[in-house]
């Protein structure tokens, strides 16, 4: 592949040796610089073929056996020296440490201006009074409750400080500023909160809730403010598996992780080709429990994206030319058409 072009080769040894393709990048910025040297090379290597050509023309060549040995131990001497001295330099003088994924789970608030708690659903405790909506209730309570998932990244998730953070995470400080109100956020599970809202407990959830029509039953959703492009997480080397429709389909008998996602196992059964399908708890199932020896996870590249700077040997893989796309959107208790017109208007805002 090198006698090919070096931008194939590099890429298919990381593949066959499975190291992560983002190593890549080091090539491209290194090859700036040691191409320089290949077109000093290429000049000398152009004049001392002519130059030896022109010599073996007229009878000028001698060979001097003694002087060629020992030019030969010599360069020989310099690779050897010159391959360890950059092993021992790159290995001990520079650091190498991975830091991008601890760059993301250092990162904090990018603003937080209102007074903010965590709360478990065992704290919570019913508001005392009927309200005619849940804008009623907060303004009463003078805090709006706020549901989030566990390591839903990027939406909601712990820093490495404790901290809870995300996209999400940042638009409930910038609601509950604009409403006047404290924040409380509350760690919620997608099977406790249609219930949760239905209650009363909590307001509103803000994690980066993915809109099915399973859940549009159960409780009401305002105005999409992203959209979530499907996709499959695979290892590095396995990602031109994924890279088309076709190729996937193909494929038979895949053994694919599904997050807990109404609807989302039947949907996975139409698209492959009698895949096993194994639904996690968590998403970091997929990363760390090695036992489990799954192909793929069927996820939203713009999550993945998110897990993926921290296990940096994953890819994040659109199948093309068939690109799917669901709603994001945030939850409320159904019929309270008040709050969901006050959401609407709010998003558009902030939009």
């Amino acid at each position: 592949s090198l006698f090919g072009s070096s931008m194939v080769a590099v890429p298919f040894m990381l593949d066959q040796l499975r190291i992560p393709t983002d190593l890549f990048q080091l090539y491209v910025i290194s090859d700036v610089f040691t191409g320089r040297f290949g077109m000093l090379i290429s000049a000398i290597f152009t004049l001392t073929w002519s130059t030896l050509g022109a010599c073996a023309l007229i009878g000028a060549i001698r060979v001097r056996g003694r002087s060629l040995i020992t030019l030969s131990l010599i360069t020989m001497g310099m690779v050897l020296v010159g391959v360890f001295g950059v092993h021992l330099f790159f290995t001990h003088a520079v650091s190498h440490e991975y830091v991008a994924g601890q760059q993301f789970l250092d990162r904090k608030l990018m603003k937080s201006s209102v007074m903010a708690t965590q709360l478990d659903t065992e704290d919570l405790q019913l508001s005392q009074g009927n309200y005619d909506s849940t804008l009623d209730r907060i303004s009463s309570r003078d805090s709006i409750r706020v549901g989030y998932y566990e390591d839903s990244l990027p939406f909601s998730f712990l820093n490495s400080s404790g901290q809870l953070v995300g996209h999400d995470i940042e638009l409930a400080h910038e609601l509950a500023g604009d409403l006047g109100v404290q924040l409380e956020l509350v760690s919620i599970t997608s099977l406790k909160m249609a219930d949760l809202l239905a209650s009363g407990l909590i307001d509103v959830v803000m994690s980066g809730v993915v809109v099915v029509p399973e859940r549009a039953v159960e409780m009401d959703f305002t105005v999409p403010y992203m959209d979530e492009t499907l996709a499959f997480v695979v290892p590095d080397h396995r990602r031109t598996e994924f890279s088309s429709s076709l190729s996937v389909r193909s494929q038979k008998g895949l053994k694919v992780a599904i997050p807990k996602l109404p609807g989302l196992d039947e949907r996975v059964y139409e698209y492959l080709n009698d895949p096993e399908i194994v639904v996690l708890d968590s998403v970091k199932q997929f990363f760390e429990n090695e036992d489990l020896t799954l192909d793929a996870l069927v996820f939203s590249a713009e999550a993945g994206s998110a897990w993926t700077l921290i296990y940096p040997e994953y890819s994040v893989v659109i199948p093309q030319p068939e690109v799917f796309r669901v709603p994001v959107a945030f939850p409320m208790a159904s019929g309270d058409e008040r709050m969901r017109l006050f959401l609407n208007t709010w998003i558009d805002i902030k939009r």
